[in-house]
């Protein structure tokens, strides 16, 4: 089956401890590695809804896409997670954060010394540790 012409969609570089992190779940394939993080692999998870939208109940994984004219391979697709608006991952394609720096020059700041961050997730195994990790985030922030 042949994904739909066009789709927009959220894609996101990251890296495999957002699965962990966003408690997302893997419905068929797999998560990209740290492996594909270091190689730069270029491949695609898809979030649930984005895949039913583009293959229908076909086979999703295997398959390529193309993000704005490059070319990658779906290996995983999320289990839905539901809710809605804006960023559901349901409706996103997560990539390792290497090829997304490498393929797409708006990863890159202005100058293109360095990478531009638009989120950073933080999980905390102890509520009680929130504000200490919190005040230790702001001081390496401001560093």
């Amino acid at each position: 089956m042949r994904p739909a012409a066009d789709k927009n969609a959220s894609v996101l570089g990251t890296t495999p401890a957002y699965k962990t992190l966003q408690s997302l779940t893997v419905a068929s394939g797999r998560f990209f590695s740290e492996d594909d993080v270091k190689s730069a692999s270029a491949v695609i998870v898809l979030g649930n809804t984005l895949a039913n939208d583009l293959f229908g109940k076909g086979q999703v994984v295997g398959q390529n896409v193309r993000v704005r004219d490059q070319t990658f391979r779906i290996i995983g697709v999320l289990t839905a997670k539901g809710g809605s608006g804006f960023n559901s991952v349901d409706d996103m394609a997560l990539m390792p954060i290497s090829i997304a720096h490498q393929r797409f020059p708006n990863a890159r700041t202005p100058d293109g010394n360095a990478y531009v961050v638009s989120s950073i997730n933080v999980s905390v195994k102890n509520k009680d540790d929130v504000d200490a990790v919190q005040s230790r985030i702001g001081i390496l922030l401001r560093e």
